[in-house]
């Protein structure tokens, strides 16, 4: 047997296997009564999207249901919340499923999460798209071909119950395609992908709104960040690598709420010649958080993975226990030797 008919086989068996998976969550979904969703910490488009229209589409079908949000809403979507509550802190009551979305480990959970799933013994469901190398969930679905979680709900939803995709299930996970395929340009961004995204707008989600709110109604803050980072930009053309940073002195700190840093890597890979690009974001003087991306044929995922992080192939991120030029150095040596 050849390598490539074995990888084919391979995923053939990852795909009956996800299958199996799915249907045994869609069972415990119709059996069960109460449920809490959760999401990693400092929540993005997908997490918040996969959050909200959950909740949304459990109460749609008859289910008791609850968001856990620690740090609330990021600002750039709270258009996308309407009136919705949510639980800031570990609740008293009891819950029997706990629904865990686009997290790929324990340790990007909320702490005080944590310790609730392990004092009460809540039943957890992992639903995700990235790399999880030690599921954590009695039921984990993993599907790192899809462009994000929001893409994996809808079709679970469209099997339990088409009818309670609502408008306001809908345009969420519209929200969770469009921020994590980066406005469907990223190389995660598949005709399937596309369908789905087509399959939502039916369900009365409304594009030109959730871009607008997204991406065009920005504080003027968060413009001048952008500033500061392409004023501190270093371009290594020899290798295609290029570096911005907020040095945590020059950052304009406008409101908690707002990711002030979320996109601003994105755009070192408009720089022609750009095939890895990194934002450096000092949390303190000795320690410092990157984001990561690349083209598609570079796997920064993986490599983030050996140093503690994690992501995809081509958006990834960790934390370096490093100063801010610390970090910089340290991440040109390594990039070298991955190029």
């Amino acid at each position: 047997m050849t390598r490539s008919s074995r990888r084919v086989l391979e995923l053939m068996r990852l795909s009956m296997n996800s299958e199996k998976v799915a249907d045994r969550i869609k069972n415990r979904i119709r059996n069960g009564e109460r449920f809490i969703v959760a999401s990693h910490i400092e929540p993005d488009g997908d997490a918040v999207g996969s959050l909200l229209a959950t909740v949304r589409f459990l109460a749609n079908i008859g289910k008791t249901a609850s968001g856990y949000l620690p740090s609330g809403i990021p600002r750039r979507y709270e258009f996308l919340a309407n009136e919705d509550s949510f639980l800031q802190e570990t609740p008293e009551e009891d819950f029997d499923v706990a629904l865990i979305l686009d997290c790929s480990s324990l340790d990007r959970l909320d702490a005080s999460f944590v310790r609730f799933l392990k004092t009460r013994g809540v039943e957890r469901i992992v639903i995700d798209h990235h790399n999880n190398e030690e599921p954590f969930g009695e039921l984990s679905l993993v599907r790192n071909n899809v462009s994000s979680t929001g893409e994996i709900l809808l079709s679970l939803f469209e099997q339990l119950s088409p009818s309670a995709i609502t408008s306001d299930v809908a345009s969420p996970l519209y929200a969770a395609l469009l921020t994590d395929t980066g406005n469907f340009s990223f190389p995660n961004t598949s005709a399937e992908t596309l369908e789905s995204a087509a399959r939502l707008v039916r369900y009365g989600a409304q594009p030109s709104h959730i871009f607008t709110k997204i991406y065009d109604e920005l504080p003027v803050e968060y413009l001048k960040n952008i500033g500061v980072a392409f004023h501190n930009m270093e371009f290594f053309p020899e290798f295609g690598i290029m570096f911005v940073s907020l040095p945590r002195d020059e950052v304009v700190q406008f409101d908690p709420s707002f990711d002030f840093t979320e996109g601003v890597v994105d755009f070192t890979l408009k720089a022609r010649g750009v095939k890895i690009g990194a934002l450096f974001k000092q949390m303190d003087g000795s320690f410092t958080r990157v984001s990561m991306r690349s083209v598609e044929s570079i796997d920064v995922g993986q490599f983030a993975r050996s140093f503690g992080g994690g992501g995809h192939k081509n958006a990834a991120g960790m934390s370096l226990p490093l100063s801010l030029e610390e970090s910089k150095s340290f991440l040109l040596r390594q990039l070298k030797k991955l190029l």
